[in-house]
């Protein structure tokens, strides 16, 4: 009988408070049309405890910013670097830098010019998170000829709202698939754009962090170590690993999966609009990764970061 390694960094059964925030928002630094104070009492008002401004190429000083009670703003930019397959360029993430990424520093149209981006970040002690994949048209291969970056953008508003490419599941689950373990984010990077036929590119996706307190290092601290889960809707209320079984407990949701390797995993969904709250699954071994992935009525879904499972 083979036996069982399961890993997970459980955000649910460590102590700390959970933090809400976004880590992907744009001001009029760059092309947002909100000032970074506008978007930060925006935020404040609605109940995230952080966010990080990530403009195009532009590093805001946190000193130039006002003080508000219970609400961190972490310091990021956006930047673009290299192309995929498609030609289209890689948008990164680099979040926590202290120093600004000139335009221009990467000047190369190739995926090596992208992965000069995403070491030039971490050797900045920062974190480097790949943008919207759909949107930019960057498939499984591009993302897995990276390295060093910390995840993807699996849920983006702006990119859903404004011309339905927000969703990127099968580029993370092709990197789960292929043994990348890399987390998975649900972002807004809101412009505060507004149109008649669609709502506001903001609030729609979200991460709930486990930290040790509401400070900046315990909040990265804890994205690094993947101890979060992403929303756009949804709350997940735990997740328990106990003799290779997976219990999970959720708001109201029709539909609870476990998403694992290939043809591996399962569904659990309701019928005749009752709900669940909580699901069971049993480890059998050959999994590679489990994702406990929970969709609301309303089209809303939370899922956690990778259950890796391995078996000898």
């Amino acid at each position: 009988m083979s036996l069982l390694e399961v890993v997970f960094n459980n955000p649910f059964r460590v102590k700390g408070a959970w933090l809400k925030g976004v880590l992907h928002v744009h001001t009029t630094e760059s092309d947002g049309r909100l000032t970074p104070e506008q978007v930060m009492y925006a935020y404040y008002r609605l109940g995230y405890q952080f966010i990080a401004i990530t403009d195009h190429w532009k590093l805001i000083k946190l000193e130039k910013l006002p003080v508000l009670d219970d609400f961190i703003v972490i310091p990021g930019e956006e930047v673009t670097a290299g192309r995929g397959l498609a030609g289209t360029p890689y948008h990164i993430i680099a979040l926590n830098i202290e120093e600004e990424l000139k335009r221009g520093i990467f000047p190369k149209e190739s995926p090596e010019d992208a992965m000069k981006a995403v070491k030039v970040i971490n050797d900045l002690r920062g974190l480097a998170i790949i943008a919207h994949p759909s949107w930019s048209d960057l498939c499984f291969a591009d993302l897995l000829s990276l390295n060093g970056y910390l995840g993807i953008e699996v849920f983006n508003t702006t990119c859903h709202v404004t011309v339905d490419k927000g969703w990127s599941w099968s580029q993370w689950i092709g990197l789960l698939s292929s043994g990348r373990k890399v987390f998975s984010f649900a972002v807004d990077d809101a412009h505060w754009h507004v149109a008649s036929h669609r709502r506001l590119d903001a609030f729609g996706g979200w991460i709930f962090v486990k930290a040790k307190s509401l400070n900046m290092k315990h909040i990265l601290e804890s994205i690094k170590k993947g101890l979060f889960y992403s929303s756009t809707g949804p709350v997940i209320y735990d997740v328990e690993i106990k003799d290779n079984t997976i219990r999970v407990r959720t708001s109201p949701v029709s539909v609870i999966s476990f998403l694992a390797y290939e043809s591996r995993g399962r569904k659990y969904e309701t019928t005749h609009s009752k709900y669940l709250t909580e699901a069971i699954y049993t480890i059998k071994g050959h999994e590679k990764f489990i994702v406990i992935k929970c969709e609301s009525y309303e089209r809303g879904v939370a899922w956690t970061n990778p259950i890796i499972v391995r078996s000898d």
